[in-house]
């Protein structure tokens, strides 16, 4: 069973910018990015959602306290606005995937984070922590979970198109990702409530702050709030969306001495047969296909080799089986030596520039694959799926323990 609740949700004041001032969730920002997004406006979201560290920050001065700092002031400023009334929101996005243009809806509400909803990935406590720091301190939630949800019939889906036909209430271009628009659903509607009581909610992208998000409600309990701080924001897309990419995500290694390298290829042989091939640029979409194959490359010298790899146990995705190998070979230093990448591309430029010694190239699960899994409740490992392109951050704000 699915809870669903309209809410008083907070967006920035529509001067024509508000493109200008989202950006992508926290846990894809590096240092470059996270410059260049406090360059592009200071009023980007970047500053809350992840800001910047500097040295001598404690107790008393840190990014949760600036993050609060700002939130606060924009809110006195009315640079940021919140609902009078409870609603819905429409978002649509509108992006270029692979030279093709794409567009897809999604359901802005709050959900239940204890009633129907499936995780699929095991997380890790350094972002979780992090993320409780932030809410604790503001008090707001930034960004929001991405789910996707069974709509064989269509509800989900003639809902948004419904509640989209009137002119948006913001419209934007964000940077470094893509542009959007914001619609209000003007009231409550009672047969949407009632169709989510019978669904499941799949997370997307957002594991940890799902969890984040159940360890703040239970921290912050009290009898007046039960029925509130229980509920988190989350997108919600239809599972058979288009614009939804489930897209493979790379693993690249780092800091491998000769030990280490012969450990590692003596693990890989025994979980996948090895075919030795040469790079081709059909490999760029390497990430889209659906094949449970891995596409393994090795850096000696200044020769790289190039391997597919695939399964010799087809009970266990290539995931779980890589995941196996880097266990075994790194133990508890793993995060010493396995980086994630999202692009293919760059990727390899970074194997070719002596960034990283070897790469492995995912193909994507597949969403049969994908559902199967979470219905029998497995958890997959970190960074098993990647669902392009990320929701931006700040296009609702979430009072904490409100509605």
């Amino acid at each position: 069973m699915v809870f669903i609740s309209t809410f008083r949700g907070t967006t920035f004041k529509d001067d024509g910018k508000v493109g200008d001032y989202l950006c992508p969730p926290f846990d894809v920002i590096d240092d470059n990015l996270r410059d260049a997004l406090y360059s592009h406006s200071e009023l980007n979201i970047v500053r809350l959602e992840n800001g910047k560290e500097y040295e001598g920050d404690g107790k008393s001065e840190n990014k949760y306290k600036r993050a609060s700092a700002h939130y606060n002031l924009w809110l006195q400023k009315e640079y940021l606005r919140k609902s009078e009334v409870p609603h819905y929101y429409i978002l649509e996005e509108i992006f270029k995937f692979r030279g093709d243009r794409v567009s897809r809806k999604s359901l802005i509400a709050l959900f239940d984070v204890y009633n129907g909803i499936l995780p699929h990935e095991k997380t890790r406590s350094a972002p979780k922590e992090d993320r409780l720091k932030l809410v604790e301190e503001t008090g707001a939630i930034f960004s929001s979970i991405m789910t996707l949800v069974e709509d064989q019939e269509k509800k989900l889906q003639e809902f948004l198109e419904s509640n989209s036909q009137s002119e948006p209430i913001i419209t934007g271009s964000i940077p470094l990702m893509h542009d959007f628009k914001l619609w209000k659903a003007d009231e409550d509607d009672p047969e949407i409530h009632d169709w989510f009581r019978d669904k499941e909610l799949y997370i997307a992208d957002g594991h940890h702050r799902w969890e984040t998000a159940k360890k703040y409600a239970e921290d912050t309990w009290s009898p007046s709030l039960v029925n509130v701080c229980y509920l988190r924001m989350m997108n919600v897309f239809p599972m058979d969306s288009e614009g939804v990419k489930l897209l493979g995500y790379h693993r690249a290694l780092t800091n491998l001495d000769e030990s280490l390298n012969l450990l590692l290829e003596r693990s890989l042989r025994e979980k996948f047969d090895f075919e030795r091939t040469e790079w081709r640029d059909e490999f760029y979409n390497w990430d889209t296909l659906a094949e449970e194959k891995i596409l393994y490359s090795i850096k000696k010298d200044s020769n790289i080799t190039w391997f597919i790899l695939s399964r010799k146990d087809s009970t266990e995705s290539i995931y779980e089986l890589l995941d196996e190998s880097f266990k075994e070979c790194f133990g508890e230093n793993l995060n010493n030596h396995v980086e994630y990448e999202h692009d293919i591309k760059s990727t390899k430029i970074k194997l070719s520039d002596n960034e990283y010694q070897a790469c492995f190239f995912m193909n994507a699960l597949s969403k049969d694959y994908f559902t199967s899994t979470v219905r029998r409740g497995k958890l997959l490992p970190p960074k098993s799926t990647f669902f392009y392109p990320k929701l931006p951050t700040g296009v609702v704000i979430q009072n904490a323990c409100e509605r």
